[in-house]
């Protein structure tokens, strides 16, 4: 089974045990697949592989908007900016992978190459 039929059979088990759509494939994920990435659904992914994913969008889209909106008129230096935006990503990206993790193991998944 190639990879886009795999991941087709995946998201519709996810779908028929009750996670939402968004959860299952959350637009980050759904926006990498448009563009040709082939990343496996969140579920399905590993600790961190999900954690990495997760974390550096997050840290850098949260760093980019607290700069514009906050840390530069307070006069937080560059440095301090990405020391935080990276911490930020980092506790983001392994609590979500936790999340997913937990959500795995209460729906008894299986693993990707078992499906």
């Amino acid at each position: 089974m190639n990879c886009s039929r795999k991941r087709d059979a995946a998201l519709k088990l996810l779908e028929s045990i009750g996670i939402s759509r968004s959860n299952y494939a959350p637009p980050l994920v759904r926006l990498l697949w448009r563009v040709g990435i082939d990343i496996l659904p969140p579920h399905f992914g590993g600790i961190f592989a999900n954690a990495l994913l997760m974390g550096t969008f997050y840290g850098a889209a949260w760093g980019i908007i607290m700069w514009m909106a906050v840390w530069s008129r307070q006069g937080m230096s560059p440095f301090g900016a990405l020391i935080t935006s990276v911490c930020a990503g980092i506790l983001f990206g392994f609590g979500m992978s936790g999340y997913y993790a937990y959500n795995r193991r209460k729906h008894n998944l299986p693993k990707w190459s078992e499906l």
